[in-house]
């Protein structure tokens, strides 16, 4: 993260996260609103019970007891979602590269709801 690229690319994880929460915190239903807008889920498909499952996991890896996500939490939900789209276009063993979460990125400032806050 401490390179140009690396903020750059930080800033833009700040600017998805903004434009998700209100009050700097993500809720489960933000979460999944987030994932519906962006492609990655419908309300009503398995898909969507697995995207929940990493906001859960994001939460207890925590180790506290939170009921909504801060940004570290959300960044750590990027990398997992990151990686699963490294896995599905390169096979399990693939590395999560930078352009890859660029492009998880760029999905979700692109999305059609264009992912305005919540306020």
């Amino acid at each position: 993260w401490d390179s140009p690229h690396g903020r750059r690319l930080l800033r833009r994880v700040c600017k998805v996260f903004d434009r998700c929460c209100a009050g700097h915190e993500m809720t489960r239903q933000a979460f999944q609103k987030m994932c519906i807008e962006a492609g990655w889920a419908s309300p009503r498909d398995a898909r969507s019970m697995r995207l929940m499952s990493i906001y859960d996991r994001a939460l207890e890896a925590r180790g506290d007891e939170a009921l909504v996500a801060d940004f570290i939490d959300f960044m750590y939900m990027l990398e997992i979602l990151a990686s699963d789209k490294a896995r599905a276009k390169e096979g399990p063993e693939a590395a999560l590269e930078w352009s890859i979460l660029e492009e998880t990125c760029q999905q979700l400032l692109n999305s059609p709801g264009a992912l305005k806050s919540q306020a």
